[in-house]
């Protein structure tokens, strides 16, 4: 079974305390976080958070490559799964007093560009939560005069990359409102949103994709045409996905033009019976972001 994973991009920085608005945020280096973190106990190391706890469960650093890896848990005691056999009526799990389920998400830094790569788990903890966990660390060791915040990475190159991929494997596309007038577009999709005038809805959501034929590939000069309505009428849209390759021996990559956040999905393999192994997802993070840095710098405009 495939799992399709997202993961989005984040400066890491800091503000102190009574900042004034006008000016910027500076640089934080997580790794003095990680020090700190490095001396606690998994109990020491472990916060109230929303009615649950929370806490830094993992932590790697990869010499080859510089970058950090941590793993981060929700532990909740509530909304538990229930545990059945194929002949047996499904049971609840049954927790101790000092046990709970466990919510992970990972994270990669790179202390070279104070930049963190982090998974989204709709089940776990997300930027903010992360963003809260590492001050609710930070403070505890001492008073600090400087607060740890996760900006977005915001990605102006989308649509650039969109147009200049030799392959493309599916489009996806989400109306936010159908305009009224088709005259805005000049690609075949000008054609598909007559037909839906037909039905006189307000929105639809179309996906033209090669199926099973993993050889095949849409055709690229009506895809680029598309891609230039697509930014030519972005008010339009809720969603335009591409699936596709820049090269023959590149891997098939999902691209979002309307979101702004730089994001990438990692498509994983799941295993029967177990959790998704961390050193697993670790690898694929390292490998994705070692494939995505260059942006980063460009975006970032930095050396490196």
């Amino acid at each position: 079974m495939e799992r399709k994973v997202k993961f989005e991009y984040f400066e890491v920085v800091s503000r102190k305390k009574n900042q004034s608005p006008e000016t910027s945020d500076e640089p934080f280096d997580l790794t003095r976080w990680i020090n700190i973190a490095d001396g606690y106990s998994l109990e020491a190391r472990t916060f109230d958070y929303s009615d649950e706890r929370v806490r830094l469960e993992r932590m790697k650093y990869f010499d080859g490559t510089n970058l950090w890896l941590l793993n981060f848990l929700r532990l909740r005691e509530t909304d538990i799964p229930l545990r059945g056999k194929i002949d047996q009526e499904a049971e609840p799990i049954e927790l101790d007093d000092d046990e709970f389920i466990g919510e992970d998400v990972s994270m990669l830094y790179d202390p070279e560009l104070n930049v963190v790569m982090l998974q989204r788990n709709i089940r776990s903890l997300g930027a903010t939560g992360i963003e809260k966990y590492l001050n609710l660390l930070w403070a505890s060791n001492d008073e600090r005069e400087e607060k740890i915040y996760l900006r977005p990475i915001l990605n102006p190159f989308s649509f650039e990359k969109a147009s200049g991929a030799r392959y493309y494997r599916k489009i996806s596309v989400r109306f936010a409102q159908l305009p009224p007038e088709v005259s805005i577009f000049n690609s075949p999709i000008k054609k598909i949103v007559e037909a839906f005038g037909e039905y006189q809805g307000i929105t639809a959501e179309i996906t033209i994709s090669i199926g099973q034929a993993k050889k095949n590939n849409l055709k690229s000069e009506t895809v680029v045409e598309t891609i230039a309505d697509i930014k030519n009428n972005k008010s339009f849209f809720k969603k335009a996905q591409l699936t596709l390759k820049e090269s023959e021996d590149d891997k098939v990559e999902i691209l979002d033009l309307i979101e702004e956040k730089l994001h990438d999905y990692i498509i994983f393999q799941l295993p029967t019976r177990q959790s998704l192994a961390c050193e697993y997802v670790f690898q694929e993070m390292i490998n994705r972001y070692r494939e995505r840095r260059y942006d980063i710098i460009r975006i970032l405009q930095r050396d490196g």
